[in-house]
């Protein structure tokens, strides 16, 4: 589902950009191949142009206004009539901007025309370059930084659970599911791409485009380049998380972990001398993906199912050359979902990993995920179902609020 999450929003934005390239190379190809001719205004109206969208009470009705300037001219004896007004085509706009083209070019009046000397039936009257085009290159980065973002920054190909490796002591190594390094490299290449696009984009506009070049494309520019700012500050959040810690190091004291049996995690960190650790905390956290079918749409989503977290260490700071080191023993429920099978086509699937979060002083702070397999539990003599579990613990927190309740209007009598 990722996968093609990816492809479709980077396809479709690509397909956008393409558009809007080829339009930006076609109006520069126009303005300064086509030769001038005189020509004949023969009449001028603002033309009127609604667009709905949504369906019921959502639905809206968007309306927009767009020169049509009609001219007559002559190529080679012969005599032809158009209504192209630029080299991108028509534009639409405010009524206040329609009106002002059109009085430009009152009937009778003669203007110049640009025409193909190839083609003289192709024309257009005003010779101005229009930013338009390259909107069209730089709206679709979103979706496609988006669809990046997806590809290089989540878990998808690296969320299961790889095979442990065997470690001295009795020892196995969680491999993690994603290093400091690789979140470094691929906000990295988010904003190269982004702002590699941006340079490309706004100078050619600025290279072939005659002055004075209007305010949309400096605002629009000026907004494109602040809002790349975003992956430019992760970058530059990973490049100094990285200069203050290494990737932690995850280990488990055995190589079939169970829901209701013990497992022991061991973490180990290493830091920049003299770095304080204001906390440190782990947790074995189980991630449900769901599919709703709704009619004929399906819907995808996942969400946090279960999770048990301790904190290990507060306010301490390794000795000098020596990593950060902590472990503690955890006891999933036995009824506790699983790890579905790396083929399982139905839904729910559920998925389990460790999770490091370390708190630095004066630091970003570090976040680890290391994909673990845990296989289902077996239930023990006498224990109880998971809901009557639920419904014992609903009781127990009525019980204590009760007591709560009454303990308070003793006070209150009293």
């Amino acid at each position: 589902m990722s996968r093609l999450f990816v492809a479709l929003f980077c396809g479709i934005a690509l397909v956008f950009m393409s558009v809007g390239a080829f339009m930006a190379f076609d109006q520069q190809r126009k303005i300064t191949t086509y030769v001038p001719a005189d020509a004949t205004i023969v009449s001028g109206e603002v033309q009127r142009r609604e667009s709905s969208g949504g369906s019921g009470s959502n639905r809206r009705t968007s309306v927009s206004y767009g020169p049509a300037v009609t001219y007559r001219y002559d190529v080679g004896g012969q005599s032809y009539t158009s209504d192209d007004l630029r080299p991108t085509g028509t534009e639409t706009g405010s009524q206040s901007w329609a009106e002002g083209v059109v009085g430009r070019f009152p009937p009778g009046s003669r203007q110049t025309i640009w025409h193909d000397p190839r083609d003289p039936a192709k024309s257009f009257l005003l010779r101005e370059w229009s930013f338009t085009p390259y909107l069209f290159v730089l709206a679709p980065m979103l979706h496609l930084s988006i669809g990046l973002g997806v590809g290089l920054l989540t878990r998808w190909g690296r969320g299961r659970a790889a095979p442990l490796v065997p470690r001295a002591g009795g020892w196995f190594e969680l491999p993690a599911g994603m290093t400091t390094g690789q979140k470094l490299r691929g906000w990295a290449i988010i904003a190269a791409v982004w702002y590699g696009v941006g340079l490309l984009t706004g100078g050619h506009y600025f290279a072939v485009a005659d002055p004075p070049y209007g305010n949309a494309p400096m605002i629009v520019l000026a907004i494109y380049a602040a809002v790349g700012l975003l992956s430019v500050f992760m970058t530059l959040y990973y490049l100094r998380l990285r200069g203050n810690a290494s990737d932690a190091r995850a280990f488990v004291d055995r190589s079939d972990a169970r829901c209701g049996e013990p497992i022991t995690i061991r973490v180990e960190q290493s830091l920049s001398p003299d770095i304080l650790v204001e906390e440190l905390k782990v947790g074995l956290v189980c991630t449900a993906s769901t599919r709703e079918q709704r009619g004929s749409k399906t819907s995808y989503s996942s969400h946090e199912r279960c999770a048990v977290w301790e904190t290990l260490a507060t306010n301490t700071m390794p000795r000098r050359g020596a990593p950060l080191e902590a472990k503690h023993t955890f006891t999933l429920r036995w009824h506790d979902p699983p790890t579905s099978p790396a083929d399982q086509k139905e839904y729910p699937r559920h998925a389990w990993r460790v999770e490091v979060r370390t708190k630095l002083a004066n630091s970003p702070d570090y976040r680890g995920s290391f994909p673990i397999a845990i296989a289902a539990g077996t239930r023990p003599p006498g224990a109880v179902d998971e809901e009557d579990e639920d419904e014992d613990e609903d009781e127990d927190r009525e019980d204590e609020e009760e007591r709560d309740a009454r303990a308070e209007d003793d006070v209150a009598a009293t």
